[in-house]
């Protein structure tokens, strides 16, 4: 829905007032005037009816998604219309796109990855056992440093057995 000025209408409806006052008054006062009105305003009806099929007023355009042209450059999105086949930018990209400035796997990052994970774990599990009151409090968790970086595995002696009294709540 849109919305009429108000100010446009009163101009729009007091020119069409004037131009009907002039058509009379050319029927009224000039000879052979009613019959020279009619042929203009048959022809003009006729070329306003011939623009109006001939103009397309996209109803449902279609958007056309970003591809890649023969020649390798790159087309954006685009606007196309289905009846009239006209196709417009659709103005949707931004200028800015990031840039990828590292790609692929590095091996030599992988150890020290491990072992932080390793470190992790272990501070997990230290915590853990002190939340549950098994542990030592005096306990300092400190990364163990070996001469040759090996890449730990868990194994079963990793894993802590709470077998003695249960925390009792307060």
């Amino acid at each position: 829905m849109t919305l009429v000025n108000p100010l446009t209408m009163t101009h729009a409806l007091l020119g069409l007032s004037a131009l009907f006052l002039a058509v009379a008054a050319v029927a009224v006062f000039v000879p052979g005037g009613a019959r020279v009105i009619g042929v203009l305003a048959i022809t003009g009806l006729g070329v306003y009816a011939i623009s109006q099929m001939l103009r397309c007023r996209h109803p449902s355009p279609g958007l056309l998604p970003p591809v890649t042209a023969a020649d390798g450059s790159r087309v954006g999105a685009r606007w196309c219309c289905h009846e009239c086949g006209k196709v417009w930018d659709a103005a949707f990209e931004h200028g800015a796109r990031p840039i990828q400035k590292y790609s692929g796997y590095d091996e030599s990052k992988a150890i020290a990855s491990a072992r932080r994970a390793e470190n992790l774990t272990r501070q997990q599990r230290d915590l853990a056992v002190r939340r549950a009151g098994l542990g030592g409090r005096g306990r300092a968790v400190t990364p163990q440093a070996s001469a040759a970086p090996q890449v730990p595995s868990h194994s079963a002696a990793d894993v802590v057995a709470i077998t003695r009294g249960h925390r009792i709540a307060q």
